[in-house]
C-alpha cells in the first residue's frame, strides 16, 4: 500500500513538474497557453511558396504549431522527384528548418530551454499527415 501511495505521489508530481522544472521554477503550460494565444491572434500566415502556418495549440508544456503545405502529397512528390531530391531529403530538410526556426527566434529559443517543447505538424492540403517534428533543445 505504501508503495502504490510513492509511486502515485510521484507520478502526480512528475506532471507537475513537467510545468516548473526549470532554474527559475516558471510555469512552462502557462507559457505555453500564453504563446499560444499571442500566436493565435495572427493566423492563419503564409511564411513561404506553398507553406502556410495554418493553427497553433498548446498541451502542457507544448507550444503546438499546425502547418500546412498548400499541395497533395503526389504534387510534392512530383516536385522533389523533378529537382532531383528524394521525401526523405525533404524530410530532413524539413527538420532542420523546424529546429532553427525554433531556436534562432530569442523568446522560442527562451521557452525551449526552460523546459518547454515546440511541435511541428506539417499536413497536405488534403488534411494527411505529413511530418510531426518536436524540437526540445536548441
Amino acid at each position: 500500500m505504501a508503495l502504490m501511495m510513492t509511486l502515485t505521489t510521484k507520478v502526480s508530481a512528475g506532471s507537475e513538474d513537467i510545468c516548473t522544472a526549470n532554474s527559475l521554477a516558471h510555469n512552462m503550460c502557462k507559457e505555453a497557453n500564453r504563446l499560444e494565444k499571442v500566436l493565435a491572434s495572427q493566423l492563419p500566415l503564409k511564411l513561404e511558396e506553398g507553406l502556410e502556418f495554418t493553427s497553433v495549440s498548446s498541451d502542457k508544456n507544448q507550444l503546438i504549431t499546425y502547418m500546412t503545405i498548400l499541395y497533395e502529397r503526389s504534387v510534392l512528390e512530383d516536385k522533389i522527384r523533378d529537382d532531383g531530391r528524394s521525401m526523405k531529403s525533404l524530410e530532413h530538410a524539413m527538420e532542420i528548418m523546424s529546429a532553427d526556426s525554433a531556436c534562432s527566434n530569442e523568446a522560442s529559443r527562451a521557452f525551449i530551454q526552460l523546459g518547454g517543447i515546440r511541435q511541428f505538424i506539417y499536413t497536405f492540403q488534403d488534411g494527411a499527415e505529413f511530418l510531426d517534428i518536436s524540437v526540445e533543445r536548441c
